[in-house]
């Protein structure tokens, strides 16, 4: 009866006001109905806490946790209740328990503080990777104390002088972006020299260049003097392909772009051209598309006339190309979505849209959406229309904005620019906006 339910629900979308029995149904049925169900109407107290006993209870078998742990994940959950849940779960005796709950928390961002918590207690062994993934997040604590244990155990120092293709316990040092340890990388490497651990040496390299080649180059230099007279051959071409790379950097940003500025005074040629569905569309996309890339001259946004251009069979797609180096078109999920059946596939107009955009070259998106209204946020709606408009956001995947009581889509442009990249992570638009500046820094 209950997965008869379960179907219902994702089929109809309907919206449960006891959402106690869709979670407790993860104990027993797999499938997409609460995913599907959590994601478009969050949870009620009630079901929270229904899912904060379940993660907590003992007696539940691993397939089951397993099952709710994936559900975390794939609803991208996260409150108070549920962090200090998983955290216990992570400090299981249990092996693969404490795995499986790690692996939750290391896919969901807002868990930093949780995974510096579990990293810095006694109690329970915490696996290596940890640190690795608290180092890769930035988390500048744990950068600062493993560097100082660098410099103070000789014998952690070596460990990392494997040879290749081995990994070493020190890859780690190559994720740290962080400018403010620079003193204690420089000092490490240092003491690599010193101790001749050559690869060492290079993986402190590698992490100092990414965060400052420019820097990089003195502190070589203020270094050949530790250095092995068998090594400094390579240290000395390393200090000459560093300032070449500076040198083309600077080129490439500088004199390059100067190029291009002046190429585009005599050319109507853009390096990328973006297709909106219609011109309501045009302030929002062109917001969030300046998040992404900033304001460029060589990209152009330009509206194509709404679903029934895309629809007209003699429309020339083929022209879609003038005047430009590349192409995207970006439509609305209104008409290109079958709202009526589970998981919005494309409807017949998305799927025949694509096909036809493939067939000439364009990279074509359909929105998971209904709109780009769909992924405001209420706090950003808030800032510019206040908290009477923002109170309905944000929309449901299918919701109208134009249902919306005192709505104006003329300030679409200012939301989106109050707006952030975060606040779209996770979803389809986050996705299109990365190949959008994928395709601008090719």
């Amino acid at each position: 009866m209950l997965a008869g339910l379960l179907i219902l629900v994702q089929h109809y979308e309907l919206r449960l006001a006891d959402d106690v029995p869709l979670i407790r149904s993860l104990n027993g049925l797999r499938g997409e109905a609460p995913e599907v169900h959590v994601r478009r109407y969050g949870l009620t107290p009630a079901g929270e806490l229904q899912l904060q006993k379940m993660i907590a209870d003992p007696a539940l078998n691993p397939s089951a946790l397993d099952t709710i742990f994936h559900f975390v994940r794939a609803t991208r959950l996260w409150t108070n209740g549920l962090a200090a849940a998983l955290r216990d779960r992570a400090l299981s005796v249990d092996s693969r328990i404490q795995g499986a709950a790690l692996f939750t928390l290391t896919d969901l961002p807002q868990s930093t503080d949780i995974l510096a918590g579990l990293a810095a207690q006694k109690l329970v062994p915490m696996p290596e990777s940890l640190l690795n993934e608290l180092v890769k997040r930035g988390h500048r604590p744990t950068i600062e104390r493993r560097l100082s244990q660098l410099i103070d155990n000789p014998t952690l120092l070596a460990a990392g002088e494997v040879d290749f293709p081995n990994s070493s316990p020190l890859d780690w040092i190559g994720e740290i972006r962080e400018r403010e340890v620079w003193n204690k990388l420089r000092r490490i490497r240092g003491l690599a020299l010193d101790n001749r651990h050559f690869r060492v040496v290079g993986t402190v390299t590698a992490a100092m260049a990414a965060i400052d080649e420019t820097q990089l180059i003195g502190s070589m230099a203020s270094q050949i003097r530790k250095t092995p007279k068998a090594w400094r051959p390579w240290q000395q071409t390393g200090i000459l392909e560093s300032r070449q790379r500076v040198r083309l950097a600077l080129a490439k940003t500088t004199d390059f772009q100067t190029v291009v500025a002046k190429l585009q005074m005599k050319s109507t040629q853009k390096r990328l051209k973006i297709w909106c569905e219609g011109i309501t569309d045009l302030p929002a996309l062109r917001g969030f598309i300046q998040q992404a890339i900033g304001k460029r001259d060589d990209v152009v946004i330009q509206p194509i006339g709404g679903w029934s251009e895309l629809r007209n069979p003699d429309f020339p797609f083929e022209r879609l190309w003038d005047g430009c180096l590349d192409v995207i078109l970006i439509a609305d999920g209104d008409n290109g979505r079958d709202w009526n059946r589970p998981g919005r596939p494309l409807s017949t107009d998305g799927a025949d849209l694509l096909r036809r955009l493939d067939a000439i070259g364009v990279t074509g998106f359909v929105l998971q959406r209904y709109g780009l209204e769909n992924y405001f946020t209420r706090a950003a709606v808030d800032a510019v229309l206040g908290a009477a408009v923002a109170q309905h956001f944000p929309l449901a995947d299918d919701g109208k904005a134009g249902d919306v009581p005192g709505y104006p889509k003329g300030r679409n442009g200012d939301i989106a620019a109050a707006m952030t990249l975060a606040d779209l992570s996770g979803s389809d638009l986050y996705d299109i906006l990365n190949e959008i500046r994928k395709r601008v820094e090719w």
